[in-house]
């Protein structure tokens, strides 16, 4: 691919644009420390977010394994912090589910409870701010070598190249019903998203409410994944060393347990997948994406 300077790339002045956001909040973070801040963890979390969504604009014109060697730089980014994020949402759900399940004895409730907050504790690993900083300058400097675009009907192609991938995945993910289906839509569905947001120019009522049922569509499907994360490590702890520790009526116990929220898990999931199917009828009525960049 011909390379241009970095004055006529849009997409590199966006990712900068995201960078400087996450640098201001990490230089306020370390005003009281030299660990990220919960609010520059935020930031950064949304920064890793919107550059992935930003490096898929260029997937139509680029070499793919260039592509992929600086979005790995990126993932490295936000993978630092998708453990705690993780940890967090699974132990929320836990509680909502053993408030929706009033049967559960004490003793359960709290091995539960102690499970998912060892998890928490384990995964809250602090990144030093500088650390941060250098993975950032490298990114930079790797995308700056590495990715040009010159013409502005570059991002127009990217954009629809990201609408037909997640049309293309969500008609997948309907006829199917497999989660892995759905976890491939919520990727490409968020990219899109987020592509949209940074790109559009026609701000006017009926971009705003596509707009916010994409952003609808986007957060379902993140909640369905949560609930399938959390599904894994319940059946996890079936087989975890810290069950051994019981007799085998409270491991019965517990496996009655873990069994009643599964069941709340598989219909939430059957709820939410319903909703999903619903806006994509409507998000993926177009043949082409309805969105004008500017």
């Amino acid at each position: 691919m011909k390379k241009s300077s970095i004055k006529s790339d849009p997409l590199i002045k966006l990712a900068k644009k995201r960078v400087n956001a996450l640098q201001k909040a990490m230089a306020d973070s370390q005003a009281s420390s030299n660990d990220l801040s919960v609010e520059a963890v935020h930031e950064l979390r949304v920064c890793s977010k919107n550059l992935r969504a930003l490096l898929q604009l260029y997937r139509p014109f680029c070499n793919k394994i260039i592509l992929n060697n600086v979005e790995q730089l990126v993932k490295a980014l936000a993978d630092s912090y998708a453990g705690q994020r993780d940890a967090d949402v699974q132990y929320e759900l836990v509680c909502q589910a053993i408030e929706a399940l009033a049967k559960l004895n004490d003793k359960t409730k709290q091995f539960l409870l102690r499970y998912f907050v060892e998890l928490r504790h384990h995964a809250n690993e602090k990144s030093r701010i500088a650390d941060v900083r250098a993975q950032l300058e490298q990114l930079l400097l790797v995308w700056k070598q590495e990715l040009t675009l010159s013409l502005m009907t570059d991002c127009s192609q990217g954009l629809q190249f990201s609408y037909q991938k997640s049309r293309k995945l969500a008609l997948k993910a309907a006829i199917t019903d497999k989660d892995d289906k759905y976890h491939q839509c919520r990727k490409w569905v968020k990219y899109y998203l987020y592509q949209s947001r940074m790109l559009h120019s026609n701000k006017n009522a009926k971009n705003d409410m596509y707009l916010n049922q994409l952003a609808i569509l986007g957060d379902l499907l993140g909640k369905l994944h949560d609930y399938c994360v959390l599904e894994q490590s319940l059946t996890l702890i079936l087989t975890h060393s810290a069950r051994q520790k019981f007799n085998s009526i409270e491991a019965r116990s517990i496996e009655v347990a873990i069994s009643q929220i599964q069941a709340w898990l598989a219909e939430q999931k059957r709820l939410n997948k319903s909703q999903c199917q619903t806006l994509f009828k409507h998000i993926f009525s177009h043949s082409k994406s309805p969105i004008k960049i500017r």
